[in-house]
């Protein structure tokens, strides 16, 4: 387990809570329930980490969990410092995704190449000129 006050110097500004509460206003993800769902962790975690802020210490699986959520590294997401982790930004630089578009990007990942082509076979089709998407 991380413990988030000893992990963060004090001349940082922001806490994991502020870090992950702006790359949710960012990535459009509206309430803890969408991020908890998208991360695969229980709501009320998430909701700790948000109003706890240095006080609750989540475990680091927890952490990674979130990181990979938001396209964000966990040593960020903890210590707001990317340099660690150069793979993953900081903070994401391309256009915002929202939870919908965070949670199939988690699933179509879990998935292998047969079951993806499928996804992205029913995706197409769903795109198509004239389907406006309602049913």
């Amino acid at each position: 387990m991380i413990c988030c006050a000893r992990s963060w110097a004090d001349d940082r500004p922001m806490s994991m809570s502020a870090r992950i509460d702006a790359v949710m206003r960012q990535r459009n993800i509206r309430s803890q329930s969408e991020l908890a769902r998208v991360a695969d962790v229980p709501q009320s975690t998430v909701n700790r980490i948000l109003t706890r802020g240095d006080s609750y210490c989540p475990a680091w699986g927890t952490v990674k969990k979130l990181a990979d959520a938001l396209g964000v590294s966990a040593v960020w997401l903890t210590d707001g410092d990317a340099s660690a982790n150069p793979t993953a930004p900081a903070m994401p630089t391309d256009a915002p995704l929202d939870g919908w578009q965070l949670e199939a990007l988690r699933i179509l990942g879990g998935l292998d190449d047969v079951d993806r082509r499928k996804v992205m076979g029913v995706l197409r089709l769903l795109e198509r000129p004239g389907n406006s998407g309602q049913r």
